[in-house]
C-alpha cells in the first residue's frame, strides 16, 4: 500500500482571496488605462467607433467604469459576487465583437484570455467567500 501524506489544513477562503485579488487587479488595471491612460475614455471610444459599436462614447464610459470599479469591488470583496456579473458580460461582448472571429488561440488574437477571465469570474460568482472581505 502506497503512503500518501495528508495535508492537515485547507484554506479555500485564501484560495478565493487570491483569485479575487488577481482578477480584480487585472480589471482595475485595464479600467484605469481606459479612464486615465493615454487617450483616456475618448481614445477608447475611438476604438469602439472603429469596431462599429453603437453609442461609443456612452459604452466607453460604461466599460471603463465597470472594469475599474468592478475590479476594486473584487479586490476589496465588496459585493464581489455581484461585481463579477457585469464583468462577465463585458468579456462576452469582447468575444462577440473583437476576439471571437480570431478563434481561441491568444497568439492569433483569439478569445483565450477572455475565456479564462470568464471562468475565473464565474468561480467567484458561484462560490461564497465569507472571509477576507469588507463587511457590508
Amino acid at each position: 500500500m502506497k503512503f500518501i501524506p495528508r495535508i492537515p489544513f485547507s484554506y479555500p477562503e485564501i484560495g478565493l482571496l487570491v483569485l479575487r485579488l488577481s482578477v480584480g487587479l487585472i480589471f482595475t488595471y485595464h479600467g484605469s488605462m481606459k479612464l486615465f491612460g493615454a487617450g483616456g475614455v475618448e481614445g477608447f471610444a475611438t476604438v469602439l467607433v472603429e469596431l462599429g459599436v453603437k453609442s461609443p462614447s456612452i459604452n466607453a464610459w460604461i466599460v471603463a467604469l465597470t472594469e475599474f470599479l468592478g475590479g476594486l469591488a473584487l479586490m476589496f470583496g465588496v459585493y464581489a459576487r455581484w461585481a463579477a456579473l457585469p464583468l462577465i458580460f463585458i468579456m462576452l461582448v469582447a468575444i462577440l465583437t473583437v476576439t471571437g472571429s480570431n478563434g481561441f488561440n491568444i497568439g492569433n488574437k483569439g478569445f483565450e484570455y477572455n475565456f479564462i477571465l470568464i471562468a475565473a469570474l464565474s468561480a467567484i460568482f458561484l462560490t461564497r467567500s465569507e472571509k477576507w472581505h469588507i463587511k457590508q
